[in-house]
């Protein structure tokens, strides 16, 4: 009897913890496919708004360029002419902007938020489709793409256009696009279709 009790709580253990698993594996995939939508979101989001450059918008730029322009640290002079080391409370503030930083990028990983920098326009591969108010195509940007023609583009922009698909994944060939449509206050159309094989594969 005492074998038999023993026997049913391992086994109670081991199905519970089994089922355990499973929910963390479930609840994980879930996460992580909300965070890499809402990332794929925002930068199509932010390419399509940007007229097809995926870099740095002019007010990142400036900021950028002021802070490669500063010098890394205010040194004292001391009185014989020589520069002298940053302070203790000059490196504890150092040590703070850095765990800040640290936070703020771990806090955006966790949320799917999506910093763009000046090499952000070297690391995405997309292309852009423009449409009229009559559902025509009037333009194509394919300067960042090289596993799609501008005919298979336009095909794949017409095909989610007239089903008012908004957004979501397509495959084509050995890769994996994310797509959006949004409409421009001129009235025109773009739908954007970012490469993302990698990011899906993982």
């Amino acid at each position: 009897m005492e074998r038999k009790l023993k026997k049913r709580f391992i086994l109670t253990g081991l199905l519970a913890a089994a089922i355990l698993v499973i929910m963390v594996d479930i609840s994980f995939r879930q996460l992580s496919s909300r965070q890499l939508k809402r990332s794929l979101d925002q930068t199509i989001s932010y390419i399509i708004e940007h007229n097809g450059t995926s870099g740095m918008a002019e007010s990142e730029k400036d900021e950028t360029e002021a802070e490669q322009s500063e010098p890394e640290a205010t040194l004292g002079k001391l009185s014989d002419g020589t520069s002298a080391k940053p302070s203790e409370k000059s490196d504890e503030n150092s040590l703070l902007e850095k765990l800040a930083v640290s936070f703020r990028e771990f806090a955006d990983s966790v949320s799917g938020n999506v910093q763009f920098t000046p090499e952000t326009r070297y690391r995405v591969r997309y292309f852009l489709v423009m449409l009229d108010q009559d559902g025509s195509v009037t333009d194509a940007s394919m300067s960042h793409i090289a596993a799609v023609d501008q005919e298979t583009a336009e095909k794949l922009a017409l095909q989610h256009y007239h089903f008012h698909n908004d957004r979501g994944f397509l495959k084509y060939g050995k890769s994996s696009f994310y797509f959006k449509q949004m409409q421009k206050d001129d009235g025109i159309t773009v739908i954007g279709f970012l490469e993302c094989t990698q990011e899906v594969s993982n």
